[in-house]
């Protein structure tokens, strides 16, 4: 039997504790290099960032002609969200805009809560309130909501804009004048989340992370690239040039479930100006403990649940996830098949712009 000395145990030791060594310092290099990857991929440029001008005191007063804003939100059971979302857009410190919210078809209090505010509130005379009784085939709800809010708009500009979120009174003033100045025919913002739940802090950065993974800030402002991508959250675009496109009534828009990305790539493959700025300080999403998932009318679900329905909708519109090239959907999903036509009567509020 063979004994080892202490001097060959002492080398044995030294070379497995180098190897150690070795495979934890290489661990950590390789983590760091990925973060640092990540970051130099996702980090927008400084240009890249919205001019945030500083909220008007005493109200909305222009000393020149100012272009009318249509801002449309479409709403679907959006009870708890739509009075801050709507309060918050009617209070911009722009002068010239009217708000169009597409009631759904809901079923909860959401028109309850719309005609309140267009009964109390000082600038309840700009709120136009559009119910939509049914889908008709074809059609995804989102994609449906926002055209049929567009016929109705009289804008040279349309925002549109989820019932999900919050603007601060400085936001379209801010957002529109740099469009303009840039000469941009769609401006998109990157907003702020507001994850109150434990899992949306878990969860919602690593999709944040994902999608600036697959469309970095520096390729979507590239001309000459074709990563296209949208925060629907946000869309500021020319009314004349998303009626030249044909809009969400496109055959390819019609039912998408990414209405947002589908939009951008429809207008840079038009060879549109385009622009994807942080507007971190401008525009806000509200998070809610429950979910709702396209296709399932009124459910709700918890936020684990809504992420497993998430991949199942990307499944179904194979979606090719590169990392240097867009998302393009050959399938569009399949639409709620309810053979039914669309109604939809507008309710006037008033269209006397001050």
């Amino acid at each position: 039997m063979k004994v080892l000395g202490s001097s060959q145990m002492n080398k044995q030791a030294k070379w497995w504790q180098s190897w150690t060594r070795w495979l934890l310092w290489s661990h950590v290099i390789g983590v760091m290099a990925f973060y640092l990857v990540i970051w130099r991929r996702t980090a927008p440029d400084k240009k890249d960032r919205v001019k945030v001008l500083p909220v008007k005191a005493g109200g909305s007063t222009a000393s020149h002609p100012e272009p009318l804003v249509s801002m449309i939100v479409p709403a679907r059971n959006e009870e708890q969200n739509i009075e801050r979302c709507v309060r918050s857009l009617l209070e911009q410190d722009y002068a010239n805009f009217e708000v169009i919210v597409v009631d759904d078809d809901s079923t909860d209090g959401t028109g309850r809560v719309l005609d309140e505010l267009a009964a109390t509130h000082e600038r309840g005379n700009r709120l136009w309130v559009l119910r939509l009784r049914n889908l008709p085939q074809g059609w995804a709800g989102k994609p449906h909501a926002i055209h049929m809010g567009t016929k109705e708009a009289h804008g040279e500009w349309l925002l549109f804009t989820d019932a999900d979120t919050w603007h601060a009174p400085n936001a379209l003033r801010s957002a529109l004048t740099q469009a303009i100045e840039e000469q941009a025919d769609l401006m998109t913002l990157g907003s702020l989340q507001e994850l109150p739940t434990f899992w949306e802090r878990v969860m919602m950065p690593m999709a944040y992370l994902g999608i600036s993974m697959l469309y970095p800030p520096r390729l979507v402002n590239d001309a000459h690239s074709a990563v296209a991508v949208a925060n629907g959250q946000y869309i500021l675009i020319r009314h004349k040039v998303y009626d030249v496109i044909g809009g969400y009534a496109r055959p390819d828009l019609r039912a998408t479930l990414l209405d947002d990305r589908d939009l951008a790539r429809v207008i840079k493959e038009t060879a549109s100006s385009y622009a994807l700025s942080m507007g971190v300080d401008l525009c806000m999403r509200i998070c809610t403990r429950a979910w709702r998932i396209p296709g399932r009318d009124g459910v709700k679900m918890p936020t684990w649940k809504s992420w497993r329905a998430g991949l199942c909708a990307a499944r179904t519109c194979r979606l090719a996830c590169h990392l240097y090239r867009p998302l393009h959907s050959t399938a569009a999903g399949t639409p709620d098949k309810r053979e039914k036509e669309c109604a939809g009567d507008r309710r006037a509020r008033g269209m006397e712009l001050s």
